[in-house]
């Protein structure tokens, strides 16, 4: 309250359980405590969302974006500040199959249809822009070759850490396998 502004950059990956698996040791419901009091805070603080896109939640974010508009967070722009992951190369998004990335284009434009219905057409249309650039550097280079490295590195990191990413995060393991998102993306409109 002794400052003009404030500005909160959050660095948050993913809702739920991409939020545990991805910056661990982060448990969800203190995240999402931690959100709520800073949405709360005066008028001065203002926030931004900035999650490091990769492989493991290229295919959550729509669902991120339409999180916070459900939630009615004042604070926290849906439209977030994305960094695009480009190394190392086997936790880029760009190792998914073209399969899987044509599927995420599907995925984008079915939550946009479902934000425009929910919170109107500009707010869908900026979310469109918004994402165009990253699904444009989706399809930029096939890295797929890379998959093997990802498997065989995150079940080795897996084992030590006593978890396992294909049952943490069904929708990655789908997206990795080139098999369809439709019964594990979790969206009602």
């Amino acid at each position: 309250r002794h400052f003009d502004g404030v500005h909160v950059s959050c660095s948050i990956d993913g809702l739920g359980p991409y939020a545990e698996y991805i910056r661990q040791p982060t448990k969800w419901s203190v995240l999402r405590n931690n959100i709520e009091k800073l949405d709360a805070l005066g008028e001065h603080v203002i926030a931004t969302w900035n999650p490091t896109v990769s492989v493991f939640n290229i295919g959550h974010l729509p669902e991120m974006s339409l999180w916070v508009l459900r939630q009615g967070l004042r604070k926290i722009n849906p439209v977030m500040w994305l960094n695009i992951l480009h190394g190392p190369k086997h936790l880029s998004c760009q190792i998914l199959p073209i399969s899987s990335k044509r599927r995420l284009v599907e995925k984008y434009d079915r939550v946009s249809g479902i934000v425009e219905k929910e919170f109107g057409q500009s707010t869908a249309d900026l979310l469109r822009r918004h994402y165009a650039p990253m699904l444009k550097f989706l399809f930029e280079v096939d890295a797929s070759a890379q998959i093997p490295d990802f498997i065989e590195l995150n079940d080795r990191l897996d084992r030590i850490q006593g978890r396992y990413w294909q049952e943490e995060l069904p929708e990655l393991s789908c997206l990795i396998r080139g098999i369809p998102l439709e019964s594990t993306d979790g969206l009602r409109p």
